[in-house]
């Protein structure tokens, strides 16, 4: 089984895609988290993609992030996989479609977590505290407001047609993510068993 959880920057995608992938078994993708560890590598990939894109709060054209994306995602297509933060695009989502039924796969379901601006911003200040105070310094892209607007603006402009793409195909599921972090675990677990 193969899921996606899309949703604003703070809203909790990493969370809750670690949760679905432990209670599954599955493997748990995270296209930010590659980013930040090619960026901790001093790599060219992770270099130019911080100082070009994410690292001013825009997205990492499509060549590059699958060229990170597509190992992780083959390493995981026999045991399955909960991808968060990518596709940004629906040209992305497309191109993941003919990458995985050309290999005889597909997405379960796509989760949709609905996220109100304020929600995000108080949940990216606790983890830019949390941050701090664990590891002495703050991620990133986390660390003024300005590059966090610039990637709310970002996404505001493309989750539109994606939802619009995943709503077509019947398998876009909307979580109000308000809630706790366990109630939105809860939701997302009766969801997939209701999809089986």
């Amino acid at each position: 089984m193969n899921f996606i959880i899309l949703g604003l920057s703070g809203c909790g995608k990493s969370t809750q895609a670690a949760l679905l992938a432990k209670d599954l078994d599955l493997t748990h993708i995270s296209s930010g988290r590659l980013f930040r560890h090619e960026l901790e590598k001093n790599t060219p990939l992770g270099i130019s993609a911080f100082k070009n894109y994410w690292g001013k709060g825009k997205w990492v054209p499509t060549p590059i992030a699958f060229k990170l994306l597509k190992p992780e995602l083959e390493t995981a297509l026999g045991h399955g996989f909960v991808l968060e933060g990518w596709p940004r695009t629906t040209g992305q989502a497309k191109l993941l479609d003919v990458f995985l039924s050309d290999k005889s796969q597909k997405i379960r379901l796509v989760f949709y977590l609905d996220t109100p601006d304020a929600i995000a911003l108080d949940r990216l200040r606790v983890r830019a505290e949390n941050d701090k105070a664990v590891t002495g310094k703050v991620r990133a892209d986390d660390s003024s407001l300005a590059i966090i607007q610039s990637r709310f603006n970002a996404y505001k402009e493309t989750i539109s047609p994606i939802i619009k793409y995943y709503e077509e195909r019947g398998i876009l599921s909307r979580v109000d993510n308000s809630q706790s972090t366990e109630a939105v675990n809860r939701l997302i677990l009766g969801r997939v068993a209701e999809s089986i």
